[in-house]
């Protein structure tokens, strides 16, 4: 799978990723952050999925109706190790909805829902 990784996602959580086979982007590894829209709008370009813990992005695909290429919105957890295992189990259950442009919400446990745009 094609990810771009927001600049708060872990390093571990990018090098797992990288290290189960996935073409991983991360933000932190650039000069600069080049804010949000700009993020969502070269995930989209570049069809990558985007990972992050900014709940400004889920603002910017529900309320403000900015296209994607699939998101996983992260909430904070504080246990070491919990970020990649987390996405690494949301990408294996939701890999196929996310290569079509899902966006799912996932909880610091795990759980993941789906979420709709509002119409």
């Amino acid at each position: 799978m094609r990810i771009l990784a927001d600049s708060n996602v872990q390093k571990s959580t990018v090098v797992a990723l990288r290290l189960d086979g996935h073409d991983v982007a991360w933000v932190m590894e650039r000069e600069s952050d080049p804010g949000d829209r700009a993020i969502l709008e070269e995930a989209f370009r570049s069809r990558r999925v985007l990972v992050t813990v900014d709940k400004g992005f889920g603002r910017l695909v529900v309320a403000e109706r900015r296209s994607h290429a699939g998101l996983v919105l992260l909430d904070e957890t504080k246990r070491p190790g919990a970020q990649a295992e987390i996405v690494r189990g949301c990408i294996e259950k939701f890999e196929a909805d996310l290569v079509s442009g899902a966006f799912f919400r996932v909880s610091a446990d795990g759980r993941a829902r789906r979420q709709r745009r509002r119409t």
